[in-house]
C-alpha cells in the first residue's frame, strides 16, 4: 500500500490540461491556462500471490484525485472525472 502525489511543471500542465484559442474553436471547450502545481494525489494497494515455486499472481487497484489546475481544467470538468481508477492484474514467472 502507498500514497503519491505529482508536481507537474507549466509545460506538462499546459499540455494535458490547457486550452489555448485554437483548441477552444476545435473543442467547443472554454480556454485555460493552466499553471504548475501539485496534479494529482493517491493511493495505490497491490497484493501478490505466489502459490508455487515459480508462478504468482499481482493484483493492482489505484485511486487517484486531480488538484488544483488540473481538477479546475474544462477538459476534467466538463468532458472527465477529477476521481480517477486504474486496476491491473498479472501472472508472472520468477527464475
Amino acid at each position: 500500500m502507498g500514497v503519491f502525489t505529482t508536481w507537474a511543471d507549466e509545460d506538462y500542465m499546459e499540455s494535458y490540461f490547457g486550452i489555448n484559442a485554437v483548441d477552444s474553436a476545435n473543442s467547443g471547450l472554454s480556454t485555460f491556462d493552466a499553471d504548475e502545481g501539485f496534479k494529482d494525489v493517491g493511493l495505490n494497494v497491490t497484493a501478490t500471490y505466489q502459490p508455487w515455486q515459480h508462478w504468482g499472481v499481482m493484483g493492482l487497484l489505484s485511486y487517484k484525485r486531480l488538484l488544483g489546475d488540473a481538477e479546475d481544467s474544462p477538459v476534467v470538468d466538463e468532458q472527465g472525472d477529477e476521481n480517477q481508477y486504474a486496476a491491473g492484474a498479472l501472472v508472472f514467472y520468477k527464475f
